[in-house]
């Protein structure tokens, strides 16, 4: 376990370096039960529109991150669902559950909390609130390989400052934001389309998160990674089975949904919804018609 790391990353990579250069010459070794557990700490986001963004980029990238985060050639440990299974099924079965009611930035940080049972799923937030106050991403294997300690900080980091971006340009109009901002938040939303093939969503995610000049760590390691996890039932099975099946988008049902008794699901909500708004609109039809045939008589 390192010490907090803040301020300067050039600074702090070399003393990851130093860490595992230190532990490689002594002969130590990462386990395969082992995870690289990484914490950030949660005050970086700042608003519910920050929340809202992180759920929906974990959400809907969920079984890419699995794929990427571990170096080339490396995919996640078998006893992946005991410690660090993916959360984005939980996601989904949340949204859906009529008990939802996701208006404020404690709102977003208690819906996270509340999909999780316990602290063992890859993005953990667990620690909300608490001393700690971090959102623990602990999918990646344990390694004492400098680089992929630092590549994945870029990573999950970049998830998080995504986030917090994202939520500063979506308070902007239209006219304030830049082409480099419109194209961010056009790549956000086409990520939430269920018709993307996963080599698309990995582009769509590393567009938002990444920069351009370090996406090509992340491509290879897709590249040969999603190879093996196909070759590996089980950790292909565990990956399939407890990841979302429709697209995450908490922004549909950012509304208080009825709840107690007479609870409705954040799904039948969007369709009560969608026919209060059709039976609006043919009502409003049906009173001007009536206008029109008074006027003539």
């Amino acid at each position: 376990m390192s010490p907090v790391l803040t301020g300067n990353m050039e600074k702090n990579s070399e003393q990851i370096k130093k860490v595992c250069s230190r532990l490689n010459n002594l002969g130590q070794i990462a386990s395969e039960r082992c995870g690289g557990h990484i914490h950030i700490g949660s005050d970086y986001l700042t608003t519910a529109e920050s929340w809202c963004n992180l759920i929906d980029i974990w959400g809907n990238a969920e079984e890419i991150l699995f794929t990427i985060s571990n170096k080339a050639g490396e995919i996640p440990r078998e006893d992946v669902e005991t410690y660090a299974a993916p959360i984005s099924g939980n996601f989904e079965k949340t949204l859906n559950s009529g008990t939802v009611n996701l208006q404020s930035e404690d709102d977003l940080k208690e819906f996270a909390k509340e999909s999780q049972m316990n602290r063992y799923y890859g993005i953990n937030f667990d620690n909300l609130g608490n001393e700690k106050n971090t959102i623990e991403f602990r999918l990646a294997n344990g390694t004492v390989d400098h680089e992929t300690w630092i590549e994945n900080i870029n990573l999950f980091g970049g998830i998080i400052k995504a986030s917090e971006d994202l939520a500063m340009m979506q308070l902007k109009s239209e006219e304030e934001r830049t082409d480099a901002e419109k194209k961010i938040l056009e790549n956000f939303k086409s990520l939430k389309d269920p018709k993307l093939t996963n080599e698309e969503k990995l582009e769509k995610m590393l567009s938002i998160v990444i920069p351009e000049e370090d996406r090509d760590i992340y491509r290879n390691r897709y590249s040969v990674n999603s190879k093996l996890i196909e070759q590996n039932p089980k950790v292909k099975k565990v990956i399939a089975n407890r990841s979302a099946k429709s697209s995450i988008d908490v922004k549909k049902i950012v509304k208080k949904v009825f709840t107690g008794k007479e609870r409705v699901t954040g799904q039948e909500y969007q369709k009560g919804k969608q026919d209060m708004e059709n039976n609006l609109r043919i009502s409003a039809n049906k009173v001007q018609e009536n206008n029109q045939d008074m006027t003539r008589d």
